[in-house]
C-alpha cells in the first residue's frame, strides 16, 4: 500500500511513494550563537534598536526553507577554555566572525584578542573591522556594495603574515577617510575608521586647542600663554634677541575690563595708563613716553620721535581713522568694514628702528555688543602683551560709549608670539606666584568721554613737566572730571610721587592722602605696590638718618 502524499501529522517520518523507505530528514543548519552585546556609553534599549538600522536584503548565501531568517547583530565568540587564543592550533582556520572584538557596536574597549578579522554578516548588511595594530576602533558604517573588496583584515599578532602585506594594507588605510572619534553612522554608505584619542589626529586637534587660549581675565590669559611659550621648542634669533616662539595664537579675553594683572610681578597699571595716554593723544614723541617706559628710547629715530606709534596712526589726520569706524558703525550697525589699519606700506619699503606689530583693529557690533578682533604681526608676551591688552581694550570701552552700545569680547591674534630668554626666569617667577583676586576695572560713565579724557590731558602735562610742585593744581582741576577719570588723574599724581625718594616722608604722607580720596578700591593694590619704596626709604631713613636714601632703597 502506497502511503499517503503530503505532510506527516502524525509526527512520523515522510516516506517515499514509490519504495515506501522512511526517508530522513535533513539536518538544519543554525548560525552559531552569538550573544548580543551593549553598546559602551548608549542604553541597552538604544544597542537593541541597532539591528533595525541593517537594511534588509538577500542573505550572503541561500537560507533553508527549514531556517528561520534571524535579525543580525554584532556578537563575538568565546574562545575554548582548554588553551589560550595564542595557543590554538595553527590548522584551525579562523572564524568570520569578531573573535572576542571589544568593538561593540558603537563601543570604545580595546580588543582583547590579537587576531581580529573582518565580521561579514551578509551583503547588504552592516560591518565593523577592528584596527588594533594601528590604534584605531571602527566605527558604524553604512550598507556595502555587492562588487566591492572588502576591507583590509588587520591583525597584531599575526606572525605569519609578511611585512610587505602589513604596508599594503597600510597603505589602503590611509586612503580611507578619516572621521572623527565620536563619528556615528556613515550617510556616505562606505567604512570610515575613527583615530583614537592619543592618535596623529587627535594630537593635531589638541595642538590647534593649545592655539586658542580663552579666560575671563587677563592674569588667567598671561598664565596659559607664558605656559605654552614654555613648552615650546622652536627657537628664533631676532634681532633684539634669541626668543621661542609660536605661531598663529588667538587669545580671547571674555571680560575685557579684566585688563589688568592682579600680580605684583605684572600689575603694571602706571605704564599702562602713561602709554594709553600717549596713544590717545596722538603723540609720537619720545619724551612723553620715556617718563613712563625708559626702554622706548632705544626705538626711538634721530630726530627723537617713534615711527611705529599708533597715535598719530589711530587718532591723527583732519579725519581720523577712530571717527570713521565709529560713522561706520553709527550708520550700519552689522558692517564689517569698521577696520582701522596700523601697519602700511611704508613700514617695509625702508629699514626703522621702530616698526607697528599691530596691523589692524577691527570693531564689530553682534548682539548689540561691540567686539574687537586685533590683528598682530609680532608680539611680546612678557613686555608688550598686557600694555597693548590693556590699550586696545581701552579704546573698545570708549568707542562702546560713543555708540551706545555693551562692551562685548575682545581678540587677540599673533602671528609670532613669543619669548625673550632674558624673560624666562620673570615668567618662572609669575606663574609660582599663585592665585590672585579676580576684580575689574569700574564702567566707565555712560555718555562720550572725550571731553574728560581732553581735560586729563592737560593734568598729565601739568604732572609730568611740573613734577611734585604741579600735583595739587591738578588734583583740583581732577575735581572737573567724573569719578572714573578722576581716580585715573590720581593714580598718575601717585606714580609721580614715587619716582625718586627725595623727600620721602613727606610724599608717602601724600600717597595716603590721594589715597583716601579714591572713589573706589580697586586701585589700592598697585597704590600700595608703588608706595612700599617710600615706605622702605623712610624706615632706612628713622634708622640711620641718611639723607642717600636712593640707593639704600633700590639696592634692598
Amino acid at each position: 500500500m502506497a502511503a499517503a502524499e503530503g505532510p506527516n501529522v502524525q509526527g512520523r517520518s515522510p516516506t517515499s511513494a514509490t519504495s515506501g523507505n522512511v526517508i530522513s530528514p535533513q539536518p538544519i543548519r543554525h548560525r552559531p550563537r552569538t550573544r548580543s552585546v551593549p553598546a559602551i556609553g548608549m542604553e541597552r534599549a538604544a544597542a537593541d534598536r541597532i539591528a533595525d538600522l541593517v537594511p534588509a536584503g538577500p542573505p550572503s548565501h541561500p537560507p533553508l526553507r527549514q531556517r528561520r531568517r534571524r535579525q543580525h547583530s554584532f556578537g563575538w565568540r568565546r574562545p575554548p577554555k582548554e588553551a589560550p587564543h595564542s595557543a590554538r592550533s595553527p590548522q584551525r582556520r579562523p572564524s568570520r566572525e569578531l573573535t572576542r572584538c571589544g568593538d561593540q557596536a558603537f563601543g570604545r574597549l580595546p580588543c582583547r584578542s590579537s587576531r581580529c578579522r573582518i565580521h561579514r554578516m551578509g551583503e547588504n548588511t552592516i560591518e565593523a573591522v577592528a584596527l588594533v595594530n594601528l590604534g584605531h576602533i571602527a566605527v558604524f558604517a553604512g550598507p556595502r556594495s555587492r562588487r566591492s573588496k572588502p576591507p583590509p583584515r588587520v591583525s597584531s599578532g599575526c606572525r605569519r603574515r609578511s611585512r610587505k602585506r602589513q604596508k599594503r594594507n597600510l597603505d589602503r588605510l590611509q586612503k580611507l577617510d578619516l572621521g572623527s572619534p565620536h563619528q556615528g553612522y556613515s550617510q556616505r554608505g562606505h567604512l570610515e575608521v575613527a583615530p583614537r584619542p592619543d592618535q596623529t589626529k587627535t594630537r593635531v586637534w589638541e595642538a590647534a586647542r593649545n592655539m586658542y587660549l580663552k579666560a575671563s581675565t587677563l592674569d588667567d590669559l598671561l598664565d596659559e600663554a607664558f605656559r605654552l611659550l614654555q613648552k615650546s621648542k622652536m627657537g628664533v634669533v631676532a634681532t633684539k634677541g634669541s626668543t621661542v616662539e609660536v605661531q598663529g595664537v588667538v587669545l580671547e579675553l571674555t571680560r575685557p575690563r579684566a585688563r589688568l594683572s592682579r600680580t605684583d610681578t605684572k600689575g603694571t597699571i602706571f605704564s599702562g595708563i602713561g602709554e594709553f595716554i600717549w596713544y590717545i593723544s596722538c603723540n609720537n614723541e619720545l619724551a612723553p613716553i620715556q617718563y613712563y617706559l625708559k626702554r622706548y628710547d632705544e626705538y626711538a629715530e634721530l630726530d627723537g620721535t617713534i615711527w611705529g606709534a599708533y597715535g598719530p596712526r589711530i587718532f591723527g589726520g583732519d579725519r581720523s581713522q577712530y571717527e570713521i569706524v565709529k560713522s561706520i558703525l553709527s550708520e550700519r550697525a552689522t558692517s564689517r568694514q569698521a577696520v582701522i589699519q596700523l601697519f602700511d606700506r611704508e613700514d617695509i619699503t625702508e629699514r626703522r628702528k621702530d616698526t607697528p606689530c599691530t596691523c589692524t583693529l577691527q570693531f564689530l557690533i553682534r548682539d548689540g555688543l561691540l567686539n574687537l578682533v586685533v590683528h598682530m604681526r609680532s608680539n611680546d608676551v612678557y613686555k608688550g602683551l598686557p600694555h597693548d591688552v590693556f590699550a586696545f581694550t581701552m579704546f573698545q570701552e570708549i568707542l562702546a560709549r560713543d555708540l551706545g552700545v555693551a562692551l562685548g569680547t575682545y581678540k587677540h591674534m599673533v602671528g609670532s608670539l613669543h619669548l625673550y630668554e632674558e624673560d624666562r626666569a620673570k615668567i618662572d617667577a609669575y606663574i609660582h606666584e599663585g592665585f590672585q583676586t579676580t576684580r575689574e576695572m569700574p564702567d566707565m560713565p555712560a555718555g562720550s568721554q572725550w571731553n574728560d579724557i581732553k581735560t586729563l590731558f592737560v593734568i598729565e602735562a601739568a604732572i609730568r613737566m611740573g613734577g611734585v610742585a604741579g600735583i595739587p593744581d591738578a588734583l583740583d582741576k581732577a575735581k572737573q572730571l567724573s569719578p572714573y577719570w578722576a581716580d585715573i588723574a590720581r593714580l598718575l599724581a601717585i606714580f609721580a610721587l614715587t619716582r625718586n625718594f627725595d623727600g620721602a616722608r613727606e610724599k608717602l604722607r601724600q600717597v595716603v592722602e590721594i589715597r583716601r580720596s579714591m572713589s573706589t578700591q580697586y586701585y589700592a593694590a598697585y597704590i600700595r605696590k608703588n608706595s612700599r619704596r617710600l615706605s622702605r626709604a623712610v624706615a632706612q631713613l628713622d634708622l640711620d638718618g641718611s639723607t642717600d636714601i636712593a640707593a639704600k632703597v633700590t639696592t634692598a
